[in-house]
């Protein structure tokens, strides 16, 4: 049986797709497990809503690549979406973007799955 998801994300779910917003300033970092339960539990067409974070650790990033490759793995697909300009200069300098597709907003994310 699913078990609730913390109070420090939120999950949507659109067509099939989970839609996984984060609390305000909660860093990805420190609900991977979450992340990764998720996965578990079935759910392998995943988008993150990163509108409400402005920072991601590089422990974030390199759990966030580790998730993307157990998807993958899955036959699923993990996205990013809603991403403040000075973050999304800080992924792309990192080359997450090479990894993981980077959309401006949510709707035009939801279209490519």
């Amino acid at each position: 049986m699913p078990q609730d998801p913390p109070a420090h994300i939120r999950l949507e779910n659109v067509v099939g797709i989970t839609i996984v917003h984060f609390a305000e300033h909660k860093i990805v970092s420190e609900v991977s497990d979450q992340l990764y339960g998720l996965v578990e539990e079935g759910h392998r067409r995943l988008l993150l809503n990163f509108s409400n974070l402005n920072v991601l650790s590089s422990v974030a990033i390199a759990k966030l690549i580790g998730l993307q490759k157990k998807i993958i793995g899955l036959q699923g697909y993990m996205k990013i979406c809603c991403v403040n300009p000075s973050l999304l200069e800080l992924l792309r300098y990192v080359g997450l973007d090479r990894y993981i597709e980077i959309f401006e907003t949510q709707e035009n994310a939801l279209r490519t799955f």
